[in-house]
């Protein structure tokens, strides 16, 4: 999970970056970060944010698979391997 939230940088367009998306994007992996490190000490609130990431997930993966999300590698790794991930953290 800290590997696949890390990736969160590959969204980013680098030929034409935007502070705010930057400065966005860094606060959701640090937010993902804290929740991580809740869920690693068995809060529960933090599990069911894991999830209910873990559900959205496979919408993200739909959405690739259909054409409606256009990214580079990098991210088409992150979504699948996320998808993977909560494959196995929902069963």
């Amino acid at each position: 999970m800290v590997a696949l939230n890390g990736l969160g940088y590959a969204l980013i367009d680098w030929r034409k970056p935007s502070l705010v998306q930057v400065v966005e994007i860094s606060f959701l992996i640090f937010l993902g970060y804290v929740v991580l490190w809740f869920y690693w000490r068995g809060r529960n609130w933090a599990r069911v944010l894991v999830f209910l990431t873990s559900i959205l997930c496979f919408f993200n993966l739909w959405s690739l698979l259909k054409g409606r999300v256009v990214v580079n590698f990098a991210g088409k790794l992150m979504i699948y391997g996320e998808a993977a991930l909560a494959t196995f953290l929902v069963v």
